[in-house]
């Protein structure tokens, strides 16, 4: 299983990662099979940035296929991650 894709980043990755951070969560940017992996609360995240404004990107079925299997969050704004990982409610 392969899983590999462009190292191009979502534009709004960068707003979720600080968001992240600010809330003292560690997070190291992945390049497949998903975007984030971010430890809080003494637990390890694996998350998926998704900008709704890139209408070009598209999953391949492997892709989905891991998301669904690990249930990986589908992030696209700060706050969905900050819900993802447990920060706020």
């Amino acid at each position: 299983m392969s899983l590999r894709r462009t190292s191009r980043r979502d534009d709004n990755e960068q707003q979720i990662r600080k968001a992240l951070e600010a809330v003292g969560a560690l997070v190291k940017p992945l390049q497949h099979p998903c975007d984030l992996i971010v430890r809080f609360g003494g637990r390890v995240w694996l998350l998926e940035v998704d900008n709704p404004e890139n209408k070009y990107r598209k999953r391949d079925q492997e892709q989905l296929d891991f998301l669904a299997l690990w249930r990986v969050p589908i992030v696209q704004t700060p706050m969905q991650a900050l819900r993802a990982i447990g920060a706020v409610a």
